[in-house]
């Protein structure tokens, strides 16, 4: 889909969840959040399911792409220069990528004004946030290494053509990779209808 035609859509959609009484916006805000969990939750299920065997190529691959011996350069792998100095620099720079991603928390805040007795239960409400997700972004980097390694040709390729779409989730290329036949269709409509669904 043309990112126009995307944008479009995007902006329409909101427009009219706007239009809505409050009660039914939030109803419908909860589901579309919903949404996201149940598809991290997914991805932490397919990268557990498979890393044991239940693929259809029998793959025990394990933690094989945290493996030195069969991944050069892995755990912590180079960037910029070499040696000890290059694989911080690469920790920087994925690290520097990552916590652009993690936003939401200071939205509870603005629940303070219609929650009842704020002082009280915001503060929980904060932690317990803070815990989802550093558990949820945690698992899924920790799950994103163990599907596919950091120097496969696939997703390396696939980043510096920059496909459209999910094309260059390194889940659709460990499912094409282990021949999954329909999932990585699935994945390819979900993660921008997550999208889509969370742009605001």
């Amino acid at each position: 889909m043309p990112f126009y035609l995307h944008a479009e859509f995007t902006n329409t959609f909101h427009s009219c969840l706007n239009f809505v009484d409050v009660k039914y916006y939030g109803e419908a805000e909860f589901w579309l959040a919903a949404g996201k969990v149940i598809l991290a939750t997914g991805f932490i299920l397919f990268t557990f399911f498979t890393m044991v065997g239940a693929n259809p190529l029998r793959d025990i691959y394990g933690f094989r792409f945290w493996d030195p011996s069969k991944v050069p350069g892995t755990p912590f792998a180079e960037h910029i220069t070499s040696g000890s100095l290059g694989r911080f620099h690469g920790f920087l720079a994925c690290l520097l990528q990552a916590s652009f991603t993690i936003a939401g928390p200071d939205m509870v805040s603005l629940a303070a004004g219609e929650a009842e007795a704020p002082r009280r239960n915001l503060p929980r409400t904060f932690r317990s946030v803070i815990y989802r997700l550093t558990t949820f972004f945690v698992l899924g980097a920790a799950c994103v290494g163990t599907v596919v390694a950091y120097n496969d040709e696939n997703l390396l390729n696939s980043l510096s053509a920059a496909k459209p779409g999910a094309g260059s989730s390194p889940y659709v290329i460990a499912m094409q990779r282990l021949k999954i036949p329909v999932l990585p269709h699935i994945v390819n409509f979900l993660i921008p209808y997550i999208g889509v669904l969370c742009w605001k």
